[in-house]
């Protein structure tokens, strides 16, 4: 850790050295973190395209200034006023077109999405594991360590 911050003389964090975020110590921050995949053991390096098992694990999450929080909630719920039926659906990569507004499409939703991303201040963190890999260098032995691994290798990005 002491290699990706700055670190003042009592230990608090002052920086990340990644991406640049500052007082990590004097701010609050609010982090949703999500995952996609199954953390089952995966013993064969078959893509699994039924869904089940599938070979790759994968973590992110979206860290906001607590002061911060409110104008993204309106922004994004923004974007959903100009794409969605139902306002009450989440905000996601694999909406189904049934749920959109008639004449709205995908691809400029999902542009939108990024841009809005983007132009927010929020700091991102992600880590993919692929699951036979892993399982096959025994850093992972049972379904908990799925976790436990993806979240030892969160990173910004």
């Amino acid at each position: 850790m002491e290699d990706n911050y700055e670190i003042d003389e009592n230990g608090r964090l002052l920086q990340c050295a990644h991406c640049g975020h500052k007082n990590l110590m004097n701010e609050v921050e609010v982090i949703y973190i999500d995952e996609s995949g199954t953390t089952s053991l995966k013993k064969d390096n078959s893509p699994s395209p039924d869904g089940r098992n599938s070979l790759y694990f994968v973590l992110g999450a979206v860290m906001v200034n607590a002061r911060e929080l409110e104008t993204i909630e309106v922004q994004f719920e923004s974007l959903k006023q100009r794409y969605f039926k139902d306002l009450l659906k989440e905000i996601k990569f694999s909406i189904k077109a049934n749920l959109m507004k008639s004449g709205s499409s995908i691809i400029e939703y999902r542009k939108d999405a990024y841009k809005q991303i983007a132009e927010s201040s929020v700091t991102l963190f992600g880590a993919g594991l692929n699951k036979f890999s892993c399982f096959e260098k025994d850093l992972i032995t049972t379904k908990d360590d799925t976790y436990q691994l993806a979240f030892q290798n969160l990173k910004c990005i």
